[in-house]
């Protein structure tokens, strides 16, 4: 009788929240999953490719296709939280009925049930942590996208004066012959016409130097972001969304097993025990030191 129970609340709200359940993904989303990878494959070879091809443009090649990979990230994260963002709200109406069977069930059975009811109270909760999880793998994402953008902005007119730069170089190259030339004519004839043209060389080769200066510096920036933008390609590559909620994602009511060096003592670093979504555990003291009970911390301001 309890499966029919079970399988009744199921139907009552829909087979979405099975999948939430037994925490497995459905064939659609394992198609729609591989989808997501081969159109991330493509992207990621299109950077690779841009590296041997465009030699002097590279930067904002890569750069393009890294931003194509986060947006196509984000458009999977949006589908997720829009198709996930009622499995919360169904699993509790699934406990509510299951609530309801409960109070007319006797003792032996009301037991059965309630194994039931705190694997659907889990499911409820890995929901919210999945969901809470999306948000900060897109707050990560949005943040990348827009360092990337600002990057890009800021190469494009280092770029425009590293062109206007080296056209002063020539420019200045050019008057710099002229005026040894006018120089070298004048020395016999035209003293002081020939220190003019000294004078003038002079500036020409401190505007020439002044300019690769500038040029040299700037180049070692774009150098810098160059690897930057490499490095953020290879990052985003493993950002991919996950269409469960990973095994080490913490949440309240998570039953897990840990190693005691996973737990933060308060005596260690305080930027230390932190795992890659921004949460750590800690030993919290009860009343009296006689009871302890497992915290888990939020960083502040924290970006997944």
């Amino acid at each position: 009788m309890l499966p029919f129970i079970v399988g009744g609340a199921i139907l009552a709200v829909g087979f979405g929240v099975l999948a939430a359940f037994f925490d497995v993904e459905t064939e659609k989303e394992k198609e729609r999953q591989n989808t997501l990878k081969k159109d991330i494959e493509n992207y990621t070879h299109k950077a690779q490719q841009a590296k041997k091809r465009h030699k002097h443009h590279q930067i904002l090649k890569i750069a393009d296709h890294c931003l194509n990979i986060i947006q196509r990230y984000l458009q999977e994260i949006e589908r997720l939280q829009q198709e996930k963002k009622e499995t919360p709200t169904q699993l509790e109406a699934v406990l509510e009925q299951i609530q309801q069977e409960m109070k007319s069930l006797p003792i032996q059975q009301k037991h059965a049930l309630q194994i039931y009811y705190n694997r659907f109270e889990d499911a409820q909760r890995r929901a919210l942590a999945y969901l809470d999880y999306l948000s900060r793998l897109k707050t990560q994402l949005q943040e990348k996208e827009k360092r990337l953008k600002s990057d890009l902005g800021e190469i494009k007119k280092l770029k425009q004066k590293v062109k206007k730069n080296n056209e002063n170089i020539a420019s200045n190259q050019e008057w710099l012959e002229r005026h040894r030339e006018w120089r070298d004519e004048s020395q016999s004839n035209n003293p002081d016409n020939a220190d003019k043209m000294q004078e003038r060389m002079d500036r020409n080769k401190d505007n020439i130097r002044k300019a690769k200066d500038f040029i040299a510096k700037t180049q070692n920036w774009i150098n810098k972001k160059e690897c930057d933008i490499d490095e953020i390609l290879k990052h985003i590559q493993t950002m991919e969304p996950n269409h469960l909620l990973p095994q080490d994602f913490l949440y309240v009511g998570k039953l897990a097993c840990v190693n005691k060096s996973e737990i933060y003592a308060h005596d260690r670093d305080e930027e230390s025990g932190w795992n890659i979504y921004g949460q750590r555990l800690s030993l919290e003291s009860g009343e009296h030191e006689k009871s302890y009970g497992i915290l888990i911390t939020l960083k502040r301001n924290f970006i997944f």
